[in-house]
Parts: structure tokens; sequence; C-alpha cells
């Protein structure tokens, strides 16, 4: 039946309804901002006045992402994709710390976690 296939297709959610979705248990943008360019994701945090490089450990298994400062952590969880963990940089710039992690297999992110 046609009406039927239809309905079926209508209650398939668009990549942009779960990303909306994953927005909402998860909230972007809690204290960083994260953002895709080719093989390269780029998260830039805001750290506590007066933190500096030394005060920060940043953790990276390929799978997750954790980062602390002054034992407090700021940002962790299971990233959206794997990443090739050797590969990832980090700077402190200004009271900014921004991370490179650079993709095993470029694709599209939904989110920086899962």
């Amino acid at each position: 039946n046609p009406c039927e296939t239809s309905k079926r297709m209508a209650s398939v959610p668009t990549a942009e309804a779960v990303a909306a979705a994953r927005a909402e248990k998860r909230p972007e943008g809690k204290g960083y901002e994260w953002s895709v360019a080719g093989d390269e994701v780029t998260v830039a945090l805001d750290l506590p006045e007066g933190a500096g490089k030394k005060d920060l450990r940043v953790d990276c298994t390929g799978e997750r992402l954790t980062v602390t400062c002054q034992g407090t952590v700021l940002v962790q969880g299971q990233l959206f994709q794997e990443v090739e963990a050797d590969e990832m940089t980090y700077t402190v710039d200004g009271g900014k710390l921004s991370i490179l992690l650079v993709m095993q297999r470029q694709m599209t992110w939904l989110g920086l976690f899962r």
C-alpha cells in the first residue's frame, strides 16, 4: 500500500533531527566550541583565570577525550568517531586552549561526543 510506505518514510528521522536530539541530550558549547575542516576537528575551551599549559592534562585515546585543569575535568567523553591519538596537538594562547584532532576516516560529525 503506497500510503503505508509514505507514512513509514515520514517517520524516519533526518540527520538534522538526529543532531538536534543529540544536542538536547548533550548540550554542545557547554564550556567548549568545536568545528570540523576536512579531516581535522578543532576543540576550543576557555581556561580558568590564571591557568596555563602547566596546569593542563589533555588525554586522547583515539576514542575518548579528557581535558583536566588543576585537577578539575573541563571536558570528557567518547568522541563521535575515532581520531589518530598520536597526532593530537594542543596550544594555549590568551586563556584559550585549542586542541587539534585528526580523524581516522574523514566523515561528517553530528557532535563532538556520542
